[in-house]
C-alpha cells in the first residue's frame, strides 16, 4: 500500500509541478525579476509550512544530518535560481532535451548508490518516456546558449537535492525537510540580494493572482515529492515527475487555448503516460 501511495504522490507532484512551472514561466516572460520572485515564493511558502508543521528542531539534529539539510537547501536555492532565469527565453524543446538527461542521471545514481534494481518492464517504461519526450521535441530548435547552460546547471543541482532528500527521509520527519526546503532558501535569497527584497511589497500588491498561488502549490508539491521519496524508489519518483509534460500540455490546452501541434503533442503525452504506468514496475 505504501508503494502505491508513493506512486500516487509522485504523479500528484508532477501535476502540481506543471502548474508551478507554468506560473513561473508566465511571471518571468512578463518581466519579473528572478530573485525578487524567488524571495516571495520561499518566504510565503515557509510561512505556510511553518504555520502547519512548526519550526524544525535544528538544535537537536545530529550534526551530519544538519549539514546534509544545509547542502540540500543550497542545491534547491541555486537550482531554482538558475531554472527561473532560464525560463525567460527558453524554448520547450530545449527544456525537454535536458529533462531526459536528468532522468538518465537519477536512474544511474539510484542503481549505483541506493542498490535499486531494474525490472524489464521498468526499463521499457523509462525508454518509452525518453522517446515520447524526444518525439515531441524539435531538435533543430536546440541552441546551446546561456539559458540552456542555466537550465543544465539547474538540473544537476536539483537532481543532487533530490538525492540528498532521499537520504534525509531516512533520518528526519518529512515535515522538517519540507519546512527547511523553503525556510533556509528564503534566508539565502534575502542575504543574496537585499535590494530585491524592496520589491516584495510591489509583488504582493501587484494583484498577480497566478503567482500568488505559486508558494502554496510549491509547498504542496514538496510534501508530495518527499512522501514519494520516503516510501518509494528514487528512480520511479523522478521518472514520474518527468511526466509533468502531460499536465503542462493539459493546462495549455484548457486554459491557454493551445492550437498549434495539439494532436502531435497529445499523442506523445499519451505515450509518456503509458511509460509512466510501465515504469512503476521498476524495482
Amino acid at each position: 500500500m505504501s508503494i502505491l501511495s508513493a506512486v500516487l504522490s509522485a504523479v500528484a507532484a508532477a501535476n502540481v509541478s506543471a502548474a508551478v512551472k507554468v506560473i513561473f514561466r508566465k511571471s518571468m516572460c512578463s518581466g519579473g525579476q528572478a530573485r525578487a520572485l524567488l524571495q516571495y515564493y520561499h518566504i510565503a511558502g515557509a510561512l505556510m509550512l511553518v504555520s502547519v508543521f512548526g519550526f524544525p528542531a535544528y538544535s537537536s539534529m545530529p550534526t551530519d544530518v544538519f549539514w546534509l539539510l544545509v547542502a540540500s537547501s543550497l542545491c534547491w536555492t541555486f537550482g531554482t535560481l538558475y531554472r527561473t532565469k532560464a525560463y525567460r527565453d527558453l524554448e520547450a524543446s530545449e527544456t525537454n532535451i535536458i529533462g531526459t538527461l536528468s532522468l538518465v542521471l537519477i536512474t544511474a545514481v539510484a542503481i549505483v548508490f541506493f542498490d535499486e534494481s531494474l525490472s524489464v518492464l521498468g526499463i521499457v517504461g523509462m525508454v518509452v518516456i525518453l522517446l515520447s519526450i524526444a518525439a515531441g521535441t524539435d531538435i533543430r530548435q536546440f541552441r546551446f546558449r546561456k539559458s540552456v547552460r542555466d537550465l543544465l546547471v539547474s538540473v544537476l543541482l536539483i537532481s543532487s537535492a533530490l538525492v540528498i532528500d532521499r537520504i534525509l527521509t531516512r533520518e528526519l520527519p518529512i515535515a522538517e525537510i519540507a519546512v527547511s526546503t523553503f525556510l533556509l532558501p528564503s534566508v539565502y535569497f534575502l542575504l543574496m540580494d537585499l535590494k530585491a527584497a524592496r520589491k516584495l511589497p510591489q509583488i504582493i500588491s501587484s494583484g498577480e493572482s497566478s503567482f500568488f498561488w505559486a508558494p502554496l502549490l510549491g509547498a504542496v508539491r514538496t510534501c508530495f515529492v518527499l512522501f514519494a521519496l520516503a516510501h518509494g524508489s528514487l528512480a520511479v519518483t523522478y521518472a514520474l515527475l518527468n511526466t509533468c509534460v502531460i499536465f503542462v500540455f493539459a493546462y495549455e490546452t484548457v486554459f491557454l487555448q493551445l492550437r498549434e501541434g495539439r494532436m502531435r503533442r497529445g499523442a506523445y503525452c499519451l505515450c509518456c503516460a503509458l511509460g509512466a504506468v510501465m515504469v512503476t514496475a521498476y524495482g
